[in-house]
């Protein structure tokens, strides 16, 4: 019934890291955001997310995106030091613009992803006789540490680039399996997380005004 959607939408929302801070925020550009939110390719990105499943940066990365709303280089510039897993918040301080920094509250689904990236990194420096530190982000590229401009980050088109050739190989292997067009998944590109989440936002009942002081 009705109200049965409507608690169904609430735990999704939930799941995918419905919770929000609130604090005042300007609007700019998030009209666009919202209208461009397609509320129907849901289960398309948790196929691809599950796709990610046998390597956990790429996985722990893609679902970070998705269930917090950030953009690509808020994740990628992401440090320890602005995660309280105890309190449950991410501090974005790495924004395109001033008013994208912001406290970010996140469930305890998205805290045990976080424990797990942070364990793995734990072992990774590890293994080159280092030991991690607050400093260090938390989707630490290993064979950039030593790089003095890198140290550690990521190339900017370097999750990207994955998820395409990811993107590539899932369309290619639903059209030799002849799936027909109603289940097809669709080509949702990366920036399409942000989108997602705010869709997610949106079917929970969340006010504008939450949602984009959450974006």
């Amino acid at each position: 019934d009705r109200q049965s959607g409507r608690n169904a939408r609430r735990r999704n929302a939930q799941q995918y890291g419905g919770c929000c801070h609130l604090r005042s925020k300007r609007f700019r550009g998030f009209r666009r955001l919202l209208l461009e939110s397609d509320v129907y390719f849901c289960e398309d990105v948790g196929k691809y997310l599950k796709s990610f499943k046998d390597n956990d940066t790429h996985y722990h990365y893609y679902y970070l995106l998705a269930t917090t709303g950030c953009r690509l280089s808020e994740i990628r510039t992401l440090k320890w030091q602005n995660i309280d897993l105890e309190k449950k918040t991410i501090n974005v301080i790495h924004s395109k613009t001033r008013s994208g920094y912001r406290s970010i509250t996140i469930n305890d689904i998205q805290v045990k992803v976080l424990e797990k990236q942070r364990e793995n990194m734990r072992l990774g420096f590890l293994d080159q006789n280092k030991m991690l530190s607050d400093q260090d982000y938390v989707f630490c590229n290993l064979k950039t540490i030593d790089n003095p401009e890198l140290k550690g980050l990521y190339y900017k088109s370097s999750m990207t680039n994955t998820w395409v050739r990811n993107r590539t190989k899932l369309l290619l292997q639903q059209q030799i399996d002849q799936v027909e067009d109603d289940k097809k998944i669709s080509p949702v590109r990366l920036h399409d997380l942000r989108h997602y989440h705010a869709s997610v936002l949106i079917r929970s009942g969340m006010s504008v005004v939450q949602i984009s002081t959450r974006l």
